[in-house]
């Protein structure tokens, strides 16, 4: 709860501090944990005594019922290259984040930004 609480502070302090327009978009994917299921299954053929089985269809069950999304937040700031101390004022908050254990970073290639939004239109499932 602290590391939110944190996260949350550093975030209300960069969005107050912010002398730039900037929208923040939020993603949400359904989970995809096919991968971890298959690798279970083959755990539980390869030593039969465990209760792997029981595990997966358990887990199965859980996820249709809860449906579990993850959820990505970004935050789009469009400056002009020649802004030399706003750029400095999003990596530094992008170092504040990640020291925190956010994953943050900066993107700077529209074809990037542009597969982010394309995922999130088209709700791919995320693994």
């Amino acid at each position: 709860m602290e590391l939110q609480t944190n996260i949350l502070n550093l975030y209300n302090e960069y969005l107050r501090s912010m002398k730039y327009e900037f929208q923040i978009y939020i993603s949400n994917q359904k989970i995809n944990i096919q991968n971890y299921i298959l690798n279970l299954d083959s755990v539980s053929k390869q030593n039969p005594k465990t209760e792997a089985k029981e595990y997966i269809k358990a887990i199965k069950q859980e996820l249709e019922k809860e449906k579990i999304y993850v959820t990505k937040y970004y935050i789009i700031i469009a400056l002009d290259r020649t802004e030399n101390e706003d750029i400095m004022q999003v990596d530094t908050m992008i170092n504040k984040l990640n020291n925190i254990g956010c994953k943050a970073r900066r993107i700077k290639v529209k074809k990037e930004l542009c597969k982010i939004l394309y995922e999130g239109i088209n709700k791919e499932v995320v693994s």
